[in-house]
């Protein structure tokens, strides 16, 4: 049986009154009619998707592939995960991206930073970033913004040249990218006709319509379509530039202040033990650490200790002597700890 739709269809090609208006229109996909008094079959139909969804849908793209399609299309460039960036950092594919002038800045830093024992290259990286925290991680961000953008956008133009005008051969022009359509009534019919599906609606005709003179379309496949696509638009200058600033910053902090007496020491325990941002285990006192960070200036290093049991305390030395004494002398520590409260 015919659906409102044809039958609102044949109305309108014949000139009469169908007794819809914009506000009641049978078909959901229909926003707008422009009839043509002199030649009804010619009257202009707009078609819109309200959902990305029913749009993909009719092209025959999986879930999968309208999840990637809406975080390509939609999503904020800028909502990285860090902690993804921070393991390239440390595996050096940041560094790898400097200029020669900012790679020597570098090296410049660990010169003047580092122990002459430190020679591993992620124990290098490790230590630059748990000396100088904040400029390392705004290092980490102005490499991390530029490259998600640009695999974004790069991503986008390749799905976008993919979905594009998928009806225009048959007549239904887009006007914007998956949303809207412009076609005419005896275009409509015409394909209603042709494909015998006057008992289906405007979404269904569509859907059968590209089905059948695209039965191998190549539309989908994007799970990985960000880290696959060209990007020809990154901005190298603006990162090296930005990277360039936060190294004469370190440059600057230690040219201005020096560096501490106990910073060299503590640093080089650090190191010896397994270095920065990594859980060791001590097993002999039954505790864990993690070294967060030490400034260069006060030699105060930073660190979360778990007991037995998974509790953790965050804690702070600026001495060697107090180092040991948290991590092999824990009991002692706790009982000094208890004194000291007890008088202050």
């Amino acid at each position: 049986m015919p659906t409102n739709t044809y039958e609102f269809l044949k109305q309108i090609a014949k000139g009469e009154d169908s007794g819809y208006n914009r506000w009641n229109y049978p078909d959901d996909l229909i926003h707008d009619i422009r009839i043509n008094e002199k030649n009804p079959l010619a009257s202009q139909i707009t078609l819109d998707f309200d959902k990305d969804s029913d749009f993909l849908e009719i092209l025959g793209v999986d879930e999968n592939d309208a999840w990637t399609y809406n975080y390509i299309m939609y999503g904020d460039s800028s909502d990285w995960d860090w902690y993804t960036y921070r393991d390239e950092w440390k595996e050096g594919y940041i560094l790898d991206g400097f200029n020669n002038e900012n790679k020597e800045k570098f090296e410049k830093i660990v010169r003047l930073s580092l122990s002459p024992k430190t020679s591993v290259r992620s124990d290098i990286l490790n230590g630059i970033l748990g000396i100088y925290e904040d400029q390392v991680e705004n290092i980490i961000s102005a490499y991390a913004n530029e490259n998600e953008r640009c695999q974004i956008d790069g991503a986008k133009e390749i799905i976008r040249r993919e979905t594009e005008k998928p009806f225009d051969r048959f007549g239904i022009i887009e006007v914007w990218h998956g949303s809207r359509f412009k076609t005419t009534v005896g275009i409509l019919l015409n394909w209603y006709r042709m494909l015998k599906m006057e008992d289906d609606d405007i979404k269904h005709l569509l859907k059968s319509l590209f089905e059948k003179y695209n039965p191998k379309s190549d539309i989908g496949g994007w799970e990985e379509i960000r880290y696959n696509s060209f990007c020809d638009d990154y901005d190298s200058e603006g990162v090296q530039m930005e990277i360039s600033h936060e190294l004469d910053k370190i440059i600057e902090i230690i040219e201005e202040e020096g560096v501490h007496d106990e910073f060299q020491k503590i640093y080089d325990v650090v190191v010896k033990l397994g270095g920065f941002n990594k859980m060791l285990d001590l097993k002999e006192k039954e505790i864990s650490v993690i070294f967060d960070s030490i400034d260069p200036h006060t030699g105060q290093l930073v660190f979360k200790l778990y007991k037995k049991g998974g509790k953790m305390e965050k804690r702070s030395v600026d001495n060697l002597e107090d180092l040991y004494l948290n991590l092999y002398h824990p009991e002692l520590f706790e009982s000094v700890k208890d004194i000291l409260n007890r008088i202050l």
